[in-house]
């Protein structure tokens, strides 16, 4: 059985895209740098986590696979670093569909809006897939308090 170092960020997030990119690649580095080989982002840490609002707005922020500024970025570095980087995004589809989706970028480079507090749910479900497959479940979060005004 071969061994896997893994390393989940935790950052805070706030309405400056490039930079919350650039912390999240500092924090990156530095789990490679401790020999960490698959290194796992918060979710969206593009920006702060709008998708605890209704808003029109955000619909904005969704982008494909290959305009998506995180994953350009960090199909470089998962390169350079030879890492595995789950890059989480929020993609455009075809007819307006929008998409919470990942992106996992190999070392060589290639690549739901609620009215309720939908954590418990998830913390439940994080550990039915982990009882499931007999694996453990890494899962990558914030800190800090993040501003709702980044519009």
């Amino acid at each position: 059985m071969r061994k896997t170092t893994v390393a989940a960020i935790q950052m805070g997030c706030g309405s400056d895209v490039k930079e919350n990119i650039e912390k999240a690649s500092e924090l990156i580095r530095e789990a490679a740098a401790q020999g960490a080989q698959v290194i796992l982002p918060p979710e969206l840490f593009e920006r702060p986590y709008f998708c605890q609002e209704r808003r029109y707005e955000y619909y904005g922020y969704a982008r494909t696979l290959e305009e998506d500024d995180a994953v350009i970025h960090m199909k470089k570095l998962a390169k350079e670093l030879e890492t595995v980087i789950p890059v989480s995004f929020y993609e455009a589809g075809d007819h307006r569909q929008m998409f919470n989706s990942v992106a996992v970028i190999d070392a060589d480079g290639s690549v739901p809006i609620l009215g309720c507090d939908s954590m418990p749910h998830w913390r439940r479900c994080m550990m039915g897939h982990a009882a499931c497959n007999l694996m453990p479940v890494i899962a990558a979060n914030r800190i800090g308090t993040e501003d709702r005004k980044y519009i």
